[in-house]
């Protein structure tokens, strides 16, 4: 069946088709194939690829990658937060209730640090989180990383690892470690912390000077 259109010129009826009006012999341009929709218009992944060179596939890729480095960001916080807090070990004395007598484990340093390059599980089930008098001879005297005044012990020594017994004092007995020097045996008493993560270092809090 014959289409029949307006002339864009004069208004006349042309058929479909027609290059020229027959009235006023105005030019007719007539579509002869189907555009193709604009960029925004076409399937997202499609477009994607096109404009910026990766599939939609290759997108979820990334994406995936980018989370694995921000889990693993946080990770890596979690860990250096927990190595921090617990070398401090140090903060105000914990106070215990009124006629509450606890009798302290007597050790030496270097059987305490024997006992952890042992078995540290066996070693946290004998000493952590007990009240312990340790014996030994004072390597270094100086500050932990949150300026608590810190005594370290010598320990035991191998041909990989070196372990110490660090010793932190609370502000309040701040001036027991200034009667102190290195090389000198003294008896210290504090509770055990356990292990210091990735350290050969076995941590004593809230210390006092045994007399």
């Amino acid at each position: 069946m014959q289409q029949w259109y307006q002339c864009p010129n004069c208004g006349a009826q042309v058929a479909l088709g027609v290059r020229f009006c027959g009235n006023c012999r105005t030019q007719l341009n007539w579509p002869t194939q189907q555009q193709e929709p604009p960029y925004y218009q076409q399937q997202p992944s499609h477009y994607q690829q096109q404009r910026y060179g990766y599939s939609g596939q290759q997108i979820k890729k990334k994406r995936s990658k980018t989370w694995l480095i921000v889990l693993g960001s946080v990770f890596a916080c979690i860990v250096l937060i927990s190595v921090i807090v617990g070398i401090s070990g140090g903060g105000e004395p914990s106070s215990l209730p009124n006629g509450t007598e606890i009798t302290p484990i007597i050790v030496n340093a270097e059987q305490l640090c024997k006992a952890y390059d042992a078995n540290q599980i066996a070693a946290d089930a004998m000493y952590k989180n007990k009240i312990l008098k340790v014996s030994g001879v004072i390597e270094d005297i100086g500050r932990d990383l949150f300026d608590y005044p810190e005594v370290k012990l010598y320990g035991t020594e191998y041909s990989t690892r070196r372990y110490t017994v660090q010793c932190i004092f609370s502000t309040q007995n701040e001036y027991l470690v200034t009667q102190l020097s290195k090389g000198q045996s003294v008896t210290i008493q504090g509770t055990c912390d356990g292990r210091e993560m990735f350290l050969y270092a076995i941590s004593l809090k809230n210390c006092t000077i045994v007399k």
